[in-house]
């Protein structure tokens, strides 16, 4: 009662629910193992979206009817926006502060202060979109201008000899990614997620276009290819872009966060949070991706925001290998020891077999020692060096005596072989599970938490193996034999719904 009286009322927005029909036509190529988002879907609280999948698949001519298995795959994900930006739900509330302008902000940059909350969201401007793809294409030009630098006839090139001599070089292994231009595959990605229409940077093949260029008569330079038309130019229509539309990274950070999460082998695939988050980000720091983004990685062999990746082959005997021989680090006991002098006697009158072992039987009264020929070897902060007799040069091999020791004992406690056994069986629950933390309390308490904001949530999908089938080509021109290619064709269907409790993106990943 005091609450009804006392307390404000609390207003409620009445939701008014409208169905609306979102199904469209996508036609799109996919390589062989690539991620490609299909389908990306913003989401509101509280929305219910009914997903279905119909595609039809057809693959290149085969040249023959191979035996072969080929399975496709459509997945959904939901990514929760809080995921990616741990300052997400306090900037899209839309409040600085409360009605006493008291502070409401549910982050410390201190230990006496609040982070402070602001209204704006993290983005990137189309034209710097291009500015970071003009980056990786003029990092491929001068692995090229570098190519035909040290390759300068053409009898000496080809397209595949660029691409070893990328592999195999150290400053530009990372411009071709799984067989394909890292520009092409990052521009690819783009125009999957709407980001704007990149065609020309998909189609640029530089190396052919190099060739292209000298072919026509022109000197090999990489200043006058690069300000010719055989170059892909971004700045051309700049000066004509006053208003450069702004664009949010968050797509990006989803697709990758979907990446790390569910198609990374944690065995031996380490988790790339910079690509995926963002909270070293504070609200009160300029919102742009240019100014918090290194662009140096861009030029380098790691995986950045903008990269399309890959999926892992499937597991087998031979990829389902372990980094180690078992999960884990082997637990050792300690055996406890105690003693006081430790004493090796080396002559006894009574054992004739305790002495000084050399390598032979003859022998020189009064002979000495000596070292060897043999150069010394370092070890331990000292140096071993062979010893050998001066007379007969025989070499002195080892040292037979008995050790004798007071008061020493060694022990094994129980309790300590008990602690290791638990510790062994801590080790191999804790590295044979996932290393997120839901996978790792299930693990040891038997009880998933519940799915919160802080990893992406699996929606549903279907997968389908491809059919190659035989073509068979009877134009008996010129009295020819008929010729038996193939194809790969295919039909996935795939349904799920999911409603929604926050803010997130909805996104399709295709993989053959």
């Amino acid at each position: 009662m005091a609450n009804k009286v006392l307390g404000m009322h609390r207003l409620k927005n009445k939701v008014n629910r409208n169905a609306f029909d979102l199904s469209h036509r996508h036609m799109f190529t996919a390589q062989i193992g690539e991620l490609l988002p299909v389908f990306t879907q913003w989401v509101n609280p509280n929305e219910t979206f009914k997903i279905g999948y119909n595609g039809k698949t057809r693959t290149a001519a085969l040249n023959t009817d191979a035996f072969t298995r080929i399975r496709e795959n459509i997945q959904y994900y939901f990514v929760p926006f809080q995921s990616l930006w741990k300052y997400f739900e306090q900037q899209v509330n839309n409040l600085t502060k409360g009605d006493a302008g008291q502070n409401i902000s549910k982050f410390a940059s201190s230990s006496t202060e609040a982070s402070k909350i602001s209204t704006s969201l993290p983005y990137i401007s189309y034209r710097d979109l291009g500015m970071w793809l003009s980056l990786m294409v003029t990092h491929a030009l001068n692995a090229c201008g570098t190519y035909f630098a040290s390759h300068p006839t053409i009898k000496e090139r080809s397209a595949l000899g660029f691409k070893e001599y990328c592999d195999s070089s150290s400053g530009f292994s990372d411009v071709f990614v799984c067989d394909g231009y890292r520009y092409c595959r990052a521009a690819k990605l783009l125009m999957s997620l709407g980001y704007g229409n990149f065609d020309s940077v998909i189609q640029y093949d530089i190396y052919a276009m190099a060739e292209r260029y000298v072919a026509d008569g022109n000197k090999w330079n990489t200043d006058s290819f690069s300000s010719s038309d055989y170059f892909v130019i971004f700045g051309s229509y700049e000066s004509a872009i006053t208003n450069s539309p702004n664009l949010s990274i968050l797509p990006l950070l989803a697709y990758h966060k979907i990446c790390n999460d569910h198609y990374r082998n944690e065995k031996w695939q380490p988790f790339e949070p910079w690509t995926c988050n963002i909270d070293y980000l504070s609200p009160s720091d300029n919102m742009n991706a240019l100014s918090f983004i290194s662009t140096d990685s861009f030029s380098k062999l790691m995986t950045t925001i903008i990269d399309l990746e890959n999926s892992n082959l499937p597991i087998d005997y031979f990829t389902s290998v372990l980094p180690r021989a078992q999960y884990g680090d082997e637990s050792a006991v300690l055996i406890d020891s105690s003693g006081s002098d430790i004493t090796m006697r080396l002559n006894d009158p009574a054992d004739n077999t305790i002495g000084f072992m050399f390598g032979g039987s003859s022998y020189i009264s009064g002979d000495t020692l000596r070292k060897d020929g043999t150069a010394p070897v370092p070890y331990d902060g000292s140096y071993v060096a062979g010893i050998e007799t001066v007379s007969t040069g025989l070499g002195l091999v080892g040292l037979h005596g008995k050790i004798t020791g007071s008061s020493s004992s060694s022990s094994l406690k129980i309790s300590a072989l008990r602690s290791a056994t638990a510790l062994q069986k801590y080790k191999e629950i804790q590295n044979s599970n996932d290393p997120d933390f839901a996978n790792q309390v299930l693990a040891h308490f038997g009880i998933k938490p519940k799915v919160d904001s802080r990893v992406s949530i699996f929606i549903g999908g279907d997968d389908k193996t491809l059919s190659i089938n035989p073509q068979v080509n009877t134009n008996f021109l010129d009295g020819g034999q008929p010729d038996i290619k193939a194809i790969g064709t295919g039909d996935l269907s795939a349904g799920c719904k999911f409603t929604s409790t926050t803010y997130g993106m909805i996104i399709g990943i295709y993989r053959a």
